[in-house]
């Protein structure tokens, strides 16, 4: 099977890497993501903080399990979910009585162009990494570059998802400088064997990170084998399961209510730690059903 990597230069989730200054430091205080998944079918909405030590543009790499569609989506769409974490946890609250405030080379393949907002986007299939490292050098020298700046971890980790059948990936470019903001949030959807999440190349950047993921499933998915994420908890330490109807998807994506039309769970996944213990990626493929809703 053919899988995805998106290369992304950009400050998003995703390992980022600053190409047109490598003695800039990249960092990425903040990744939020919503994962709707169903039936092979996963839209992943993703919106990240980044800043830099000065202004620069910077690579960031997001392996996905098959070649997506992209498009824009709304930083709106995680203020909804916060809305329906928060009516689940009043609900909750109220049953237990308590209260609270509320290419060039054969191995490189450029697949297509877009721009979307800020994001100037590149897809390619990579199937030789020595070609990948001639590929790249003609990408930077395109984007401006005039000095190549040391690649050696990029053809690493690009090298590591080549080994695991990873070979499709999304080159975003885009600016970013001293003052952390999230950028521009992007639409994928993508078909994949299961719930799926990259976050080992990741550690391309500095620093530590939170990461703040968002979970809509037909069943509850299993988080409690998902180190070094932790499972969404409300204030009282109970795991978020809020029921959503499809309605409520539409409400917050159409796109979540076609593809969940049956409604879904609401679950979270978080960490908070540096980006060098983000060892391996989220791959969901347990789920189970409450007795009684």
């Amino acid at each position: 099977m053919a899988y995805l990597g998106v290369l992304i230069l950009l400050i998003q989730d995703r390992g980022v890497w600053s190409y047109f200054r490598p003695d800039v430091n990249v960092y990425e205080p903040g990744q939020k993501a919503v994962i709707a998944y169903d039936h092979g079918v996963e839209i992943l909405i993703l919106a990240n903080d980044l800043y830099a030590d000065a202004k620069t543009k910077v690579l960031e790499i997001l392996p996905l399990p098959s070649a997506p569609k992209i498009d824009s989506s709304d930083i709106e769409i995680f203020h909804r979910i916060q809305e329906k974490i928060q009516d689940f946890a009043f609900a909750l609250a109220e049953k237990v009585s308590l209260t609270f405030d509320h290419s060039r080379g054969k191995g490189v393949e450029e697949i297509f162009h877009k721009q979307i907002g800020p994001h100037g986007l590149t897809v390619v299939r990579i199937r030789d990494l020595n070609d990948f490292r001639n590929w790249i050098d003609e990408f930077l020298r395109r984007e401006g570059v005039k000095k190549r700046p040391d690649t050696e971890a990029l053809e690493g980790l690009v090298g590591v998802y080549l080994n695991d059948g990873i070979n499709y990936f999304v080159f975003d470019v885009v600016e970013v400088d001293q003052d952390p903001s999230t950028v521009f949030p992007l639409k994928f959807r993508f078909r994949s064997p299961c719930l799926y999440f990259p976050l080992q190349i990741s550690r391309l950047a500095k620093g530590s990170t939170k990461v703040q993921l968002f979970l809509l499933t037909h069943l509850i998915p299993d988080r409690f084998r998902q180190y070094p994420l932790r499972p969404g908890m409300t204030a009282i330490g109970i795991p978020i399961e809020a029921r959503l109807t499809a309605k409520e998807l539409y409400q917050i994506d159409p796109d979540f209510a076609h593809l969940l039309s049956r409604g879904a769970y609401l679950t979270a996944l978080h960490y908070d730690g540096p980006v060098s213990e983000l060892i391996r990626d989220l791959k969901v493929r347990r789920y189970y059903r409450l007795v009684k809703e």
